[in-house]
């Protein structure tokens, strides 16, 4: 089978992707699944081919504010036409290069990216997740105008399957702690979720198998519902488990449930991106040059709309 990328993510309402000229354009989507005609970041905004986006919402200011809230700062992460990764922010409607591209951050050729929100001192951190040629997974953070790497190299410690996806999941508990986990595929198989505690020292726990892959797993990407406290009430993980089938792992109230279920099938596609404001989940077919939308219906099976991106 053919190498796969997954070049479009979805932030707070909005889908960002990659045309055929490798410029990134976005298009919002409506609360009846509409969306608006697509628009391009701007010229500087030059993606190498087939390569994954992340992007995230936040409150760009002190307090617990939800992180995906809609009145925020878009932030699209991405790998420019020399490797390195980069960054767009928009901004009272206008994108802007980051700083990102300036520290020469060099994922593997492989490698898929995640990013998620931390909060240190009430004030928002991002951070962004990709693998290492060594196949380990890297994190960089940016917080008071400047990009890190972790305080200890690959701090997740955390060896994933060479391009494998990454996901991620931000919540905080009941007592008020944060939390996050990674998920990702593991060589051998295995789809595993490593957590990171703020009640628990700042470390990172043990692994947790999730599901045993009959393949190698190259798109991951995770939906979560929190109550109004932002405590995890539901995750779903979608993920390719070999041939074209997309699949959800999902995690409520009585665990995981081990055995993934079909969204699409026959989709000729792989995952790009899922959306948690109305459930739905964008896939690519092969050729790259569609992207098309798959949505949760009451009845609670999966089908594929008209609506075409791109």
């Amino acid at each position: 089978m053919p190498s796969r990328s997954v070049n479009s993510t979805v932030a707070s309402g909005i889908l960002i992707y990659q045309a055929f000229s490798n410029e990134l354009y976005f298009s919002r989507i409506s609360a009846d699944g509409g969306h608006d005609t697509p628009s391009s970041l701007g010229a500087d905004f030059q993606a190498k081919p087939n390569t994954p986006l992340s992007a995230l919402s936040v409150v760009d200011g002190p307090g617990f504010n939800s992180p995906f809230d809609s009145s925020l700062k878009i932030h699209v992460f991405f790998i420019d036409a020399s490797s390195y990764l980069s960054d767009a922010i928009l901004s009272n409607g206008t994108w802007n290069l980051g700083t990102l591209r300036s520290y020469n951050v060099k994922p593997a050729a492989s490698s898929k990216l995640a990013s998620t929100v931390w909060f240190e001192s009430k004030l928002p951190t991002l951070w962004i997740f990709f693998q290492n040629n060594d196949g380990f997974i890297a994190e960089y953070g940016f917080s008071n105008g400047l990009w890190r790497a972790g305080n200890s190299g690959p701090t997740v410690n955390l060896r994933a399957s060479l391009g494998s996806g990454i996901g991620t999941c931000y919540d905080i508990d009941r007592h008020g702690f944060q939390r996050l986990r990674v998920y990702t595929q593991v060589p051998g198989g295995s789809i595993v979720s490593r957590d990171y505690d703020e009640s628990n020292g700042l470390r990172w726990n043990d692994l947790y198998p999730l599901y045993q892959a009959r393949n190698d797993v190259e798109d991951i990407s995770v939906v979560t519902s929190r109550n109004t406290n932002m405590t995890v009430e539901t995750v779903k993980i979608f993920f390719v488990d070999g041939g074209e089938e997309v699949y959800v792992l999902n995690f409520g109230i009585n665990g995981w449930a081990r055995v993934p279920e079909y969204v699409v099938e026959k989709s000729d596609g792989t995952v790009a991106a899922a959306d948690q404001d109305e459930l739905r989940v964008y896939f690519q077919e092969n050729n790259g040059t569609v992207i098309r939308e798959a949505r949760s219906g009451g009845d609670s099976k999966w089908e594929v709309t008209d609506n075409r991106i791109g």
